[in-house]
Parts: C-alpha cells; sequence; structure tokens
C-alpha cells in the first residue's frame, strides 16, 4: 500500500515495459522488391496466413482465445491439445 492519505494512481503499462528499437531488414529473397512492394508482399503474407487459419478454425470449429480468458490463464500453464504434435523420427541437421 501507498502513503496513508494519499491516492494512489492505476498502474500504467509503462511501469512494466521497456521499449526497445528493432530494425528489420527485407528478406534476401525479396531485395529487388521497393519498399512500397515489399510492404504489400508482407500484407499479402499474412492476410493469407490470417485466411488460411480462419478457414481450419470453421473447419475444426475451433476459436480464438478471448482477451478475458487470455487473462485468466497461468502464464505457465499449458493448453491441452486436441491433437498431439507430430513427432519426428529424423534428426535436426544444422549446416
Amino acid at each position: 500500500m501507498g502513503p496513508v492519505g494519499r491516492k494512489q494512481r492505476p498502474p500504467r503499462e509503462s511501469d512494466a515495459s521497456t521499449i526497445y528499437p528493432v530494425k528489420l531488414e527485407k528478406l534476401p529473397c525479396r531485395q529487388d522488391l521497393t519498399n512500397t512492394q515489399y510492404q504489400e508482399w508482407v500484407r499479402h503474407l499474412c492476410r493469407e496466413i490470417s485466411e488460411e487459419a480462419a478457414e481450419e478454425r470453421k473447419q475444426t470449429g475451433q476459436s480464438l482465445l478471448g482477451a478475458g480468458r487470455l487473462m485468466r490463464i497461468q502464464p505457465h500453464h499449458r493448453l491441452e491439445r486436441s491433437h498431439p504434435l507430430p513427432k519426428s523420427t529424423r534428426p535436426l541437421r544444422f549446416e
């Protein structure tokens, strides 16, 4: 608790966050695109991923977690999966 007789202000996001600058570069395979073309390509890619995920949710009947439910989940809790992740029999190779 704060000092007696003094009202505490509600916490702000800036009380618990740090901003770090991040410099993003074009993917090497898209270096030939102008900045505008690259932005449009990234938008298209994100839209495509979003549409595919929406279609998959529609087919499986799964839904996204809402903000309220997401905030109630303990940070170290492992969500139950309807199907296990596939396990590869091949070792990873780093070359």
